[in-house]
Formats: structure tokens, C-alpha cells, sequence
């Protein structure tokens, strides 16, 4: 048996592109998609209040039950966005291990911009990032405030809801 000039070996870890052949590796099913790339304020029930407020005890329960969900929802979005990688993403995530400063923010900025709900941790390095030297914080923060201020950012005609105003899942709308 050959090996090819990439050294690879048969049954190697390598990633696989899907391209929908059979009995490729499936990826989890992700819970909040967003097929016509709306901004995440405008899908269904993300502006849905309850009268009152959950008390602190409530909301605290509800805040640690929903991390285990969240990363879950976040891991399968990746298995899937992994699936399906392109040479973009792979020229992403190299900018983001080696690229000038200006070029990381830019790649973290666009990153959030692909799916803000699922990537809250890239958010948070381009926040902390933000809090750097003169220079790269000035970047930063001109690149938080176009995603702030543009379509995919926030909500322009209302203002966030607090966890404790959220309804229940069962009562929001589909």
C-alpha cells in the first residue's frame, strides 16, 4: 500500500468533507438554525417578555440549567459547521493563530457576524480585546461597534429582555 506525499495512513484522524456521501459522519442536530441568515433578535420568540419578573432563586436555577444546553447547542453547531468547511474557514482559523492584530480582529469580528448566538466565546475575546493596548483597543472597539450597530447586532426598535423577563419555552411562539 502507498502512502501519498501528505504522509497520510489509513483510517487517519484527517477531517472529512461529508459532500453527502453515504455513510459520512453526521453531525448532532443543532436547535437554533437560522437557514435565511436572519439577524438573531428577528427568530421566532426572541422578543417575547413575561409580565413578571423570576425571582433571583428562579432565575439562577434556570441560568444553571441552560449552560449544559447552551454548550451543547454550541458544540453541535461546530460538528456541524466542521462538516461542512471551507477553505474560508480554514483561512480563518489560520489568521486567527498567525495573522497581524488588525487581521485577527477582522477575522473574529466576521466570525461573530456568521452566527453571533453560537459564537458568544469569539464575542468575548473581541470584548476583552477591546481592553487592550491604545492601538488594538481602538480597533476593537471600531469593529464592536459596527457589529453592535449593524443588522446582526442589536435589536434597533426594542431593548434586550433579561433573563428573569424571559417566558418559558413552552409559552414562546414558534
Amino acid at each position: 500500500m502507498a502512502i501519498g506525499r501528505g504522509g497520510s495512513k489509513p483510517g487517519g484522524g484527517g477531517k472529512r468533507d461529508s459532500g453527502g456521501k453515504p455513510g459520512a459522519a453526521k453531525a448532532p442536530q443543532v436547535l437554533i438554525a437560522n437557514p435565511d441568515n436572519e439577524p438573531w433578535h428577528a427568530l421566532p420568540g426572541s422578543d417575547a417578555v413575561r409580565a413578571e419578573r423570576l425571582d433571583e432563586a428562579k432565575t439562577s436555577a434556570l441560568r444553571a440549567s441552560a449552560e449544559p444546553l447552551f454548550e451543547k447547542e454550541v458544540a453541535a453547531w461546530e460538528a456541524q459547521k466542521a462538516l461542512t468547511e471551507t477553505g474560508d474557514d480554514r483561512y480563518m482559523q489560520q489568521v486567527l493563530r498567525s495573522g497581524t492584530l488588525a487581521d485577527k480582529v477582522a477575522a473574529m469580528t466576521l466570525l461573530v457576524l456568521e452566527s453571533p448566538v453560537h459564537r458568544l466565546a469569539t464575542l468575548d475575546k473581541l470584548l476583552a480585546t477591546a481592553k487592550s493596548g491604545k492601538h488594538t483597543a481602538k480597533m476593537a472597539i471600531e469593529s464592536l461597534k459596527d457589529f453592535f450597530g449593524g443588522a446582526g447586532g442589536l435589536p434597533g426598535a426594542r431593548r434586550l429582555a433579561p433573563l428573569a423577563s424571559r417566558p418559558p419555552l413552552s409559552e414562546s411562539p414558534p
